[in-house]
């Protein structure tokens, strides 16, 4: 029997992911060179392959996430 409740829960968590991507986006335009910020230990700085490596983490959960749906459609 399909678990309804475990597919919206799925989808749900799709559309935070597609609103991510839609908004890492908006920031790659924005900073295009990076963040520089300060913390604790000093100056750091959020670069352009950061922003890379989080897109392609965001593409991977996201094809995961369609993939448990479809399984979960599917049982």
């Amino acid at each position: 029997m399909v678990n309804e409740y475990e597919i919206k829960k799925l989808n749900g968590w799709l559309e935070n992911i597609n609103g991510a991507n839609n908004t890492l986006a908006d920031i790659q335009d924005q900073y295009s060179s990076g963040i520089d910020y300060e913390d604790e230990d000093g100056e750091q700085e959020f670069t352009r392959s950061d922003m890379d490596d989080l897109f392609y983490l965001l593409c991977k959960l996201e094809k995961a996430l369609k993939s448990e749906i479809k399984n979960e459609e599917e049982s």
